[in-house]
Formats: structure tokens, sequence, C-alpha cells
């Protein structure tokens, strides 16, 4: 069993995680969908949106969802300093990958790249902020870079696509 499984399978596993996810997946999907709508977005367009919330859910429950009884009063443990995009660790693939659905999702439903990675920076450093004064994870800086790193990434994938979506329509087809 590779690396990455075992922590999909240490993280699906604790029940707070997939509590955070439920709830923050009951919010944040109909949410997403229902301003692409009232954006008037397309049903393809809406769907990302969708997509891209679920994403977002997991994020969630992955970094701020792990937390054991009493663990949230541990308050002001810091931040670790660490420059790099270093990926040899399990965990370190993992925060490459955690934004990477979320800001391809998004990036299919806006078709813009720039906004979605300004709000993975914001979301990333959120997160770390958070972690860091409630003891939910461990707050690196390094993890930003990966954060971002990722969803730079499958964003610029989207961006492929969208690309290659609006080549291959018919002259005059919007």
């Amino acid at each position: 069993m590779g690396d990455m499984e075992v922590i999909t399978r240490i993280l699906l596993g604790q029940r707070q995680v997939l509590m955070t996810l439920g709830f923050s997946s009951l919010v944040l999907v109909p949410l997403v969908a229902v301003a692409a709508r009232r954006a008037g977005c397309s049903w393809w367009r809406t769907a990302s949106a969708g997509l891209a919330g679920l994403g977002t859910a997991l994020v969630l429950a992955v970094t701020l969802g792990r937390y054991q009884d009493g663990m949230l009063l541990r308050w002001g443990r810091g931040c670790l300093l660490q420059p790099g995009l270093s990926l040899t660790s399990p965990e370190a693939r993992l925060n490459f990958l955690l934004f990477a659905p979320a800001c391809f999702f998004a990036v299919l439903a806006c078709r813009r790249l720039l906004p979605v990675l300004a709000l993975t920076l914001l979301a990333s450093l959120l997160v770390e902020a958070v972690q860091s004064v409630t003891g939910a994870g461990t707050c690196q800086t390094s993890d930003i870079v990966r954060n971002v790193a990722g969803g730079g990434l499958a964003g610029l994938a989207a961006l492929v696509l969208v690309a290659l979506s609006r080549a291959s329509r018919p002259v005059g087809e919007s």
C-alpha cells in the first residue's frame, strides 16, 4: 500500500473528518451552485462550480477536520517557517494535491486562473493561520507554497481544457 493510500485511509477513517466533509459539502455545494445559476452560468459551468465547492469542502475536512477531543483548546502553537516545494514526504504530496480539485473545477466554472489562484492563496493562508491558533493540524509555510503550486497546476490544466473546447466549437457558436 502506497503512502498516499495510507494517508487517505487514515484521514477518511476519522469521524471528525467525515463529519466536517459532510457538513461543509451540504453548505458549500448548493451555495456555489445557486450563485452560479444566478450569475447566468450554463448547466456545465454550474456543475463545475458545485464540484469546486465539493473540492473546497474536502480541503476544509482534511485541514481543519482532524482534531481530537480537547485538541481545539491548545491555542497559539505557532507556525513552522519552511521554504521550498519539496514533495518527498507523503504529507508534502498531499498538500500539493489538496487544492487541485477545487482549483480545477473553479477554473472550469469561471474560466479565469488568476482570481482562483488568489483565492487559493487566501484560503491556504487562512487554513494555516487557523491551524496555528487552534492546533487543528500543523501550520507550515511550505504547505502554502505546495497548496498554491498544486492548485495552479490543476488550474492550468483546466484552462487548457477550456481553450480546447473553445477551439473545437464551430465558428459563430459561443
